[in-house]
């Protein structure tokens, strides 16, 4: 605790004193005076001895502040006060009736009460936290802007060096830089990337990722990242995103570079698998449509009670319409049609049952079970 500063300045002793020091109740006895320009206690200098005495007889004792202080305080959020920012311990009604703050730096050397009516609230927490968090928050994200620092560009950096610079990434990767799409050259240009994280990538990294349009998996080297920050609530609203996504952030520049040969096997399966997909539900569709045109020119309804419905069970191309296979019949259910409380009506239409619709039927709709296209 730092000890009361005295000093003689024309015919008055100054004391400067921290708040609820335990001289100032001796200081007011010998009649000391407070300068609120100052912020000290002043008295003749003819009782400089006094005010000596009265000091060292509190040397050692508590102050008031620190009788109040916790070792670690709880802090519910920030407040303004005389243009400076504090954290708020207690806000509210005292008993007397007074609207009071109780106000702290981060450090907790200055603990006060301040009027209500000369605090303003920057911020409230959802949740209390202790000033050793909020100081180790601090310290993480002073490290983190350390770190987002170092691999930063440098300013002033040119094309040239930019893109030696890249390339020394790259290549301790053991990557080369990718040919841009017109093939005039390799890609002179980075990606901005984030993740919904906070850090968990570094400069050097490889990703795989469908950063552009239409383009599928590509692979990427990150070049630099920046400091991860919190995304809050708050900070959505102000920018206008409405994502509805909260949490820690990171966001960095990437560069795409060439696949490797495993890669490109990957990405050659990656296709064959959506053209094979995208063949199976053209298949399905045009399997529902013939179906669906022999049902229509025999448009007779059958009604049929649930229990009594052909196995195997139906098999829904979507919402609707739904299929069911007979024996000698395909049962079809029109589109949009419900007769039993939005479960599966049980008015339908049929169509004949060949051996070769038996076998396009089957062999379709287990394409399309493959593909997650029916259930």
């Amino acid at each position: 605790m730092s000890q009361p500063t005295i000093s003689v300045e024309g015919r008055r002793v100054y004391i400067q004193t921290r708040y609820g020091d335990p001289c100032v109740p001796a200081l007011k006895r010998l009649g000391a005076h407070w300068e609120p320009q100052t912020k000290r206690w002043w008295l003749t200098s003819a009782k400089k001895a006094e005010v000596e005495a009265a000091v060292a007889a509190s040397a050692g004792k508590t102050s008031k502040a620190d009788d109040n202080r916790d070792a670690d305080p709880e802090v519910i959020g920030k407040a303004a006060y005389k243009g400076r920012s504090y954290y708020v311990r207690w806000a509210g009604t005292c008993k007397t009736g007074t609207a009071k703050f109780h106000l702290c730096t981060l450090d907790g050397k200055i603990d006060f009460w301040a009027d209500a009516a000369l605090a303003r609230w920057e911020k409230r927490y959802e949740e209390s936290r202790t000033l050793s968090s909020i100081r180790r928050f601090v310290e993480e994200r002073k490290a983190e802007e350390q770190v987002a620092a170092k691999s930063a560009p440098p300013k002033g950096e040119t094309e040239a060096e930019r893109l030696a610079r890249w390339d020394a990434i790259i290549a301790r990767a053991g990557r080369v830089r990718a040919t841009k799409d017109d093939g005039s050259g390799p890609v002179t240009a980075s990606i901005g990337l984030s993740r919904e994280d906070k850090g968990g990538v570094a400069v050097g990294d490889v990703i795989r990722t469908a950063a552009r349009k239409g383009k599928g998996k590509e692979s990427f080297v990150v070049v630099s990242v920046s400091a991860p920050y919190y995304h809050s609530e708050d900070d959505c609203e102000d920018q206008d995103c409405f994502c509805g996504h909260y949490g820690w952030r990171t966001c960095y520049d990437a560069v795409r570079v060439a696949p490797t040969a495993e890669e490109t096997a990957a990405d050659a399966q990656v296709a064959a698998d959506k053209a094979a997909k995208e063949q199976a539900a053209a298949d399905l569709a045009a399997l529902v449509k013939d179906i669906a045109a022999e049902a229509t020119a025999r448009p007779e309804w059958a009604t049929t009670p649930a229990a009594t419905w052909p196995q195997p069970v139906m098999v829904h191309t979507g919402a609707y319409p739904a299929l069911y296979l007979g024996e000698s019949e395909v049962y079809y259910h029109v589109p949009g049609y419900f007769a039993c409380d939005w479960d599966y009506p049980a008015v339908h239409r049929t169509a004949p049952l060949t051996p070769e619709l038996r076998e396009r039927i089957t062999r379709t709709i287990g394409q399309a079970l493959r593909y997650g296209l029916v259930k």
